[in-house]
């Protein structure tokens, strides 16, 4: 084989490797860039899912301000405490819970993605 024939088969050979390498490097950037929108929309739907979790809770607490969940330990022990407080006790720990289920949701959601400083140091 000739030293020519052999550089021109080494220069194929890196014209090939380049080529691969800019078609690699431009999917990557493709994927990327689809991976942000992808953790954008996670997150998006993790602070949503907060802000659910929230109003729950607000709802909740404004529940044990009524009438029927105030001083509920004196109404047991004057034996008043009847169907319209046992409901009222019952749709606040309904509140709480779908509070604590929405919480726990979004943090399991948010988990899915990187810290936002990790990712930018990868970036």
């Amino acid at each position: 084989m000739s030293e020519k024939s052999f550089g021109g088969q080494r220069s194929s050979k890196l014209d090939t490797a380049n080529k691969a390498v800019l078609k690699l490097s431009a999917e990557y950037s493709k994927l990327k860039e689809r991976n942000s929108s992808l953790v954008e929309g996670i997150r998006k739907l993790a602070d949503e899912l907060h802000e659910r979790a929230s109003r729950e809770y607000c709802s909740y607490v404004e529940q044990m301000r009524r009438e029927e969940c105030l001083g509920w330990e004196a109404k047991i022990e004057a034996g008043q405490f009847g169907d319209k407080e046992l409901a009222g006790h019952t749709y606040a720990g309904t509140l709480l819970g779908r509070h604590r289920a929405l919480a726990k949701v979004a943090e399991e959601v948010l988990a899915l993605v990187p810290p936002a400083q990790e990712e930018k140091e990868r970036g």
